[in-house]
């Protein structure tokens, strides 16, 4: 059974590592884009069962991906 994916997007590169990292050792599979935009096409391909985002980040808020 495949690892359910989740992608996390913030843009503080310290915590999306982190979160991602913490995310590996529970046995998800974490995709973490370096921004939002990228966040958004990355939707369709990486097809994640959840995602968790920052709030408010510098080219569009975490609500709009």
């Amino acid at each position: 059974m495949r690892s359910p994916r989740i992608l996390v997007v913030d843009d503080e590169p310290h915590a999306r590592t982190a979160l991602a990292a913490l995310l590996r050792g529970e046995s998800f599979d974490p995709e973490p884009p370096a921004a939002a935009r990228t966040a958004t096409r990355k939707l369709d391909n990486f097809g994640p069962r959840i995602v968790i985002t920052d709030f408010k980040m510098p080219d569009m808020s975490g609500v709009d991906v």
